[in-house]
């Protein structure tokens, strides 16, 4: 075999190298990620997480709002991050040991934020964030992973004995619960600790005292409504100051009871249903 001939196999031998070389390229860096995207999305959740660890590109890859957001949808998980926003609250450090016996703490280390040093590394996208503390919470539930705390409803300083509990509500941090003593009653959620209590009758003085009894509650983002026979009360949850009060007419008093509550941004549907008042209700003078 001549010198020449030798040379063009080595060349030939080369070419095919850089050939196979270049046929093995990463997807990544040759589809667009909207295709990307669409592909991966029939993976399973546990091959999506490891697909995101094979490398920094494939991590990127796979940290889109998109994908999550379509992942919180199929868990019913989307309200954690629009009705309330589970990124925002901060984990409960636990004191003392769970119904399970471990600790229902979130590790915040597993979110990679601006703050973090690890360099090269996207931020932890919004909707994955969501998903990761949305599927930690349900595994808290699941497995027994909580901390109980008790309410002393006679804290609230109204006549506890006489007391029946008609609604409650919670914006993740102040719970409410209202009764036919004409109070509502606010307490810490993490303490268990009692705030603060209401009397509607205070600010709207009515003819007939079970006009007073609260019927329905509900509390979001720190502002509380509750409706009984003769309004509805619009207060600040963290300090039980009134905000507002919308008075009925007084024709509507003995026909309508509240039945339901629902808040959304700066509107409230009240549902009513049919009251047919007994003879012996008890006349204020």
């Amino acid at each position: 075999m001549t010198s020449a001939q030798g040379a063009g196999d080595k060349q030939r031998e080369e070419a095919d190298v850089v050939c196979h070389s270049e046929a093995s390229q990463n997807p990544v860096d040759c589809l667009p990620n909207e295709i990307l995207w669409k592909i991966i999305g029939f993976l399973s959740l546990e091959d999506l997480c490891y697909l995101a660890v094979c490398s920094k590109t494939w991590r990127n890859v796979t940290n889109t709002n998109s994908l999550w957001l379509h992942l919180c949808k199929l868990r019913d998980w989307e309200r954690f991050g629009t009705e309330v926003d589970l990124r925002k609250e901060t984990p409960i450090h636990s004191t003392g040991t769970s119904t399970s016996g471990t600790s229902p703490t979130f590790q915040t280390d597993s979110v990679i934020n601006d703050d973090c040093n690890l360099k090269d590394l996207a931020p932890t996208c919004e909707w994955k964030e969501v998903y990761m503390r949305a599927w930690h919470l349900d595994r808290n539930w699941s497995e027994g992973r909580y901390q109980e705390h008790s309410l002393v409803l006679s804290d609230s300083g109204s006549d506890f004995n006489n007391a029946t509990t008609r609604c409650v509500a919670s914006d993740g941090t102040i719970f409410g619960a209202g009764d036919t003593t004409e109070y509502v009653g606010l307490w810490e959620l993490k303490s268990g600790q009692f705030l603060q209590k209401i009397q509607p009758s205070k600010y709207i003085p009515l003819p007939r005292t079970s006009y007073n009894e609260i019927e329905a509650m509900t509390m979001k983002d720190n502002i509380g409504v509750a409706a009984f026979m003769g309004g509805i009360l619009v207060f600040e949850a963290s300090t039980g100051n009134v905000l507002k009060l919308i008075r009925g007419t007084a024709s509507d008093f003995d026909r309508y009871k509240p039945s339901g509550l629902y808040m959304e941004e700066d509107k409230v549907i009240v549902s009513y249903r049919h009251y047919q008042r007994a003879d012996n209700d008890e006349v204020t003078v």
